[in-house]
């Protein structure tokens, strides 16, 4: 029963939110507060934080780069941006991101894993790349848009 368990996957995200905790307490949200947010224009901002957040978050779990990134839209909020976007933008980014690659959710890697071991030809991780990488992409032009009317309408 043990030896069926995804070993590398639960200590690879072991070591992830060991990362992010010593991030977080050596006082990375404070960095934020010293920028000044508000010499930025809103949408180019938005934008940028959109394509950051989904861009991070396929490339680290979704959890981790949650918790990177709340001090940030923390600071944001404080400084006068609309917290309806940015969190549109948060929830959106965080997981959509997740899908772009395989290794941005624990869940495809445990997929992959299954598969190969299983003898499953057509899943393996260029074909999981190619599908979820345009999916995203797709999607992250949609919500681009969706941002833009928000940022109209606000």
């Amino acid at each position: 029963m043990l030896k069926d368990i995804e070993w590398d996957i639960i200590f690879f995200l072991i070591s992830l939110y060991v990362i992010v905790g010593s991030i977080l307490e050596s006082g990375f949200g404070e960095i934020f507060n010293l920028i000044p947010f508000e010499t930025i224009n809103p949408l180019f901002l938005y934008f940028i934080l959109l394509i950051t957040i989904s861009l991070m978050s396929a490339f680290v779990a979704n959890t981790p780069t949650t918790l990177i990134f709340i001090p940030i839209i923390e600071a944001l909020i404080n400084t006068g941006f609309s917290p309806v976007i940015l969190f549109t933008i948060f929830i959106f980014g965080i997981h959509l991101g997740g899908n772009m690659v395989p290794q941005g959710a624990a869940a495809h890697v445990t997929t992959l894993n299954i598969a190969e071991r299983s003898g499953v030809s057509n899943l393996n991780y260029k074909r999981l790349l190619k599908i979820g990488f345009t999916l995203t992409i797709i999607q992250l032009l949609i919500i681009l848009g969706f941002v833009y009317i928000l940022v109209l309408l606000n």
